[in-house]
């Protein structure tokens, strides 16, 4: 398979493929394109300078196995992952370059819709790394991750109804967490949208405000996410 940083979307910052160099920590150089063997998906071809081998993890190989697969989305099913610290919550803050006006300056976290037949967890781990400009920050988030079941959530924007799987990845070392808030915030940050810190207090008042009206804080209903971690 013809690996290539493949085209920008309008509302993103990066090339649609560029988070595949990453997950094989590759720096892509403008005009290199790489080809993947599908029998060993460890083994790069490059048309320049021959055989590559890579390491990789095993969950970043299911990752990078479901990117192979190109299967489309399925049309009922999302995951999603509430990121938190003693600090409080590290979530996507929709920006302006998205098509739907509704959706501008909303909160939602970090996730999206699954691939038809791809398994949830691989589909949260894969969002991560599209989404997070740090293949080691993902790693730490990976390795917290925890599922906690799944929820029918429906979008106030789009009145769209999907079944979300989703995971909470707690941090419980607060030096440690600042540093997790320092790089989503600031530099590598977020392949599209905006990121965003809020403490418990900023959004638990928030959240009741999503209950009473609908699409006025949040995208996609993900404020029951963190809804049921308070009342817990």
């Amino acid at each position: 398979m013809l690996l290539t940083i493949g085209e920008r979307k309008p509302h993103t910052e990066e090339p649609e493929n560029l988070w595949v160099f990453r997950l094989l920590g590759i720096k892509p150089t403008e005009g290199w394109s790489l080809e993947i063997d599908a029998n060993d998906i460890t083994r790069l071809r490059h048309e320049r300078h021959g055989g590559l081998s890579i390491e990789m993890l095993p969950d970043q190989l299911l990752v990078l196995k479901s990117w192979m697969d190109q299967k489309p989305d399925h049309p009922k099913k999302s995951v999603a992952i509430v990121i938190e610290g003693p600090q409080g919550f590290l979530l996507h803050l929709k920006n302006k370059k998205l098509p739907n006006p509704k959706c501008w300056h909303k909160l939602s976290l970090i996730g999206g819709m699954q691939k038809l037949d791809e398994n949830p967890r691989v589909a949260m781990m894969r969002r991560l790394h599209e989404e997070v400009r740090s293949r080691e920050l993902v790693e730490h988030v990976v390795h917290l991750m925890k599922p906690m079941g799944s929820m029918e959530l429906t979008c106030p924007h789009t009145k769209t109804i999907h079944e979300c799987t989703w995971f909470l990845s707690y941090l419980d070392n607060p030096t440690q967490f600042v540093r997790w808030i320092e790089r989503f915030l600031g530099s590598p940050g977020l392949s599209s949208d905006d990121s965003a810190f809020l403490t418990h207090e900023e959004i638990l008042p928030m959240v009741l405000d999503e209950d009473m009206f609908p699409g006025s804080e949040f995208n996609h209903s993900h404020h029951k996410l963190i809804e049921h971690l308070f009342q817990q």
